[in-house]
């Protein structure tokens, strides 16, 4: 019989923590975050992959504190099938993200670290799904966060290296249109 290997979500960040911490050995998962991303943060014309990053970070520093939910698939025809399934109930996720969520406040992330915005509250759900005998990199990472102020639910997965995020109402807003993003987004 095969031993049974996984594959990892964020297994990408894990490497590069676990890389730097040979040379920092009291390095923790918050001082990685900020070394890494301090030279992302400061260009301007990297925005829309700092926040794709950030969100991959989100994901990674509550997997270190142990608030990100690990999901073992039996094998990989339940990934097969609920990747071409459509979401249809999001106002039962919306929910479900603010009834079982994480609360935090909002805020931006900056170079010195996350700063609160006192007024912004967010509910914020993690987990990642283990495919078994698939390559270590392969493993799905997804973040659901629910703004209180904006009324609205962002999505983000990340996969290996490959980071994206959405918001519900762009996500509906794609679902009028008929273009080549929006059907290849839904």
């Amino acid at each position: 019989m095969k031993k049974e290997r996984w594959s990892q979500p964020l297994a990408t960040v894990w490497d590069k923590y676990e890389e730097a911490r040979k040379k920092q050995k009291d390095l923790t998962p918050k001082e990685f975050v900020h070394q890494w991303m301090y030279s992302e943060m400061s260009n301007p014309l990297l925005q829309n992959f700092v926040q794709a990053h950030i969100f991959t970070f989100d994901m990674f520093y509550a997997d270190s504190i142990k608030k990100f939910l690990h999901l073992f698939f039996v094998d990989s025809s339940l990934r097969d099938f609920l990747m071409d399934m459509p979401i249809k109930d999001f106002q039962g996720l919306t929910s479900y993200i603010i009834e079982n969520g994480e609360p935090d406040k909002g805020g931006q992330i900056s170079v010195l670290g996350h700063v609160p915005d006192e007024n912004s509250k967010i509910s914020n759900y993690c987990f990642g799904i283990h495919i078994p005998y698939e390559n270590k990199y392969k493993g799905y990472a997804f973040s659901f966060t629910y703004d209180y102020n904006t009324k609205d639910l962002l999505f983000c997965f990340a996969v290996g290296n490959d980071t994206s995020y959405i918001t519900l109402s762009h996500y509906d807003e794609l679902c009028k249109k008929k273009t080549p993003d929006s059907e290849r987004i839904l």
